[in-house]
């Protein structure tokens, strides 16, 4: 009987460590890296467990005072906190899929749209050029120390939103429409000059086919644009480090990595 009493102070004892997992685990479900379908979701969860660990240790939990509210408060907040970190996941991994997009204008230009493959990050059907873009830079983004920069805004998160507070929804709603606006400056920056140059071609192939009509275009084009698109797909290979780069800095700047 006194084990049936002192379940509301233990759940209130145990609620700091949920409220702290929740945000981590929304975090890192929706993070790339972390997020992706390959790792097993054992894996994924350990992850989020070992980080709330870490920042339980490093005083990211709040007092039990602070959460002494009845059951039901208590899930509304774990609602919110897991919310929170799925919001904060996935503006980092929209700026993150803006290499696959960039990735899939060069395909279609090239005539890859339709040889696709099974994705192993996300379980989808996208074109080999695409999941080499990706690989790459996922590669680049970790040589360049990109999950500890991941971690640090999770970990500065608890600065700017603390949990079992109301969290500044303009916030929320400015970093989700940056991520947005700024991939889309990503991806065209990646894709720009190969589309361009597939510009060029294209407007080459119908001056020619004008001039000398007994020429199969369509024919003559197909090699023409690969060859083009496997040399600028090689020639984006550097700068997928610039960019890997400049992720950093925007999670930086944007999310407080």
């Amino acid at each position: 009987m006194d084990l049936w009493n002192d379940i509301p102070n233990m759940s209130l004892l145990a609620a700091p460590a949920v409220l702290l997992l929740g945000r981590v685990s929304g975090f890192v479900m929706v993070l790339p890296l972390f997020g992706w379908t390959m790792l097993p979701m054992m894996v994924r969860a350990g992850i989020a467990t070992l980080l709330t660990v870490f920042l339980a240790c490093n005083g990211a939990m709040p007092s039990v005072d602070t959460l002494d509210q009845p059951l039901f408060a208590l899930g509304a907040l774990l609602v919110q906190e897991v919310l929170l970190g799925v919001a904060m996941g996935l503006a980092a991994n929209l700026v993150f899929q803006s290499v696959q997009m960039a990735g899939k204008m060069i395909s279609v230009e090239m005539g890859l749209s339709e040889a696709g493959i099974i994705d192993p990050v996300s379980g989808e059907d996208i074109d080999s050029l695409e999941m080499f873009l990706q690989m790459t830079f996922a590669i680049l983004f970790l040589a360049a120390g990109g999950h500890r920069l991941l971690i640090g805004v999770l970990v500065r998160s608890f600065d700017a939103f603390p949990i079992a507070a109301m969290p500044d929804l303009g916030a929320l709603t400015d970093m989700l429409v940056s991520a947005g606006a700024d991939m889309l400056t990503f991806m065209l920056s990646l894709a720009a000059p190969t589309v361009a140059a597939f510009l060029v071609i294209t407007v080459a192939l119908g001056v020619l086919a004008r001039a000398l009509p007994e020429i199969n275009v369509l024919f003559l084009s197909l090699p023409i644009r690969m060859g083009v698109g496997v040399l600028m797909a090689a020639a984006l290979v550097p700068t997928l480090g610039t960019f890997s780069q400049d992720l950093g800095q925007w999670l930086h700047r944007n999310l407080g990595g």
